[in-house]
C-alpha cells in the first residue's frame, strides 16, 4: 500500500484555508524549490487530527513538517484531497461516502436476512408439512 501523508489529505490547510496543489508541492519541498506560500508555518489539519501542541509551541515550521511526514493510512479523518473543494466540502464528501458505505451494509444485511429467512422456511416446510 502506498504511504499517504498529510499533503495528500483535503483537510490540510494554512489558517483553516484550502492548501493548492502549487502550495503542497512548495510544502512538501520545505521550500527548497520555491518560495512558500504565506503563512505557511500555521499549516494545519483542517480536523485537529495532529499532535502537534504535544511536541511544538506557537507556529513552527519543524513541527509542521514533521507532522505533515507522518503514515497518514491509519488516518481516521483522511480523504483524499480534491483540488478546488474546500475543507467543508471534504467533510461533506466524507460524510456521503461514509453515508453510501453504510447504506450498502444495511442493503447487504437486508439480503442476507432474507436469504437465510427463506432457507430456514424452507428447511422448515420439507420436515413439518
Amino acid at each position: 500500500m502506498e504511504e499517504k501523508t498529510c499533503l495528500d489529505c483535503g483537510f490540510l490547510t494554512i489558517q483553516n484555508k484550502e492548501i493548492s496543489h502549487p502550495q503542497r508541492i512548495m510544502i512538501g519541498t520545505e521550500g527548497k524549490s520555491a518560495s512558500m506560500p504565506s503563512n505557511y508555518e500555521q499549516t494545519r489539519c483542517f480536523k485537529d487530527l495532529w499532535e502537534y501542541d504535544l511536541h511544538y509551541i506557537g507556529n513552527s515550521f519543524d513541527g509542521v513538517i514533521d507532522e505533515i511526514k507522518i503514515n497518514r493510512n491509519s488516518c481516521r479523518g483522511f480523504i483524499p484531497y480534491e483540488p478546488g473543494f474546500t475543507p467543508e466540502q471534504h467533510i461533506e464528501i466524507q460524510l456521503e461516502n461514509r453515508k453510501e458505505k453504510l447504506q450498502w451494509k444495511v442493503a447487504i444485511l437486508g439480503f442476507l436476512g432474507s436469504l437465510l429467512g427463506g432457507i430456514i422456511v424452507t428447511i422448515i416446510s420439507k420436515f413439518f408439512f
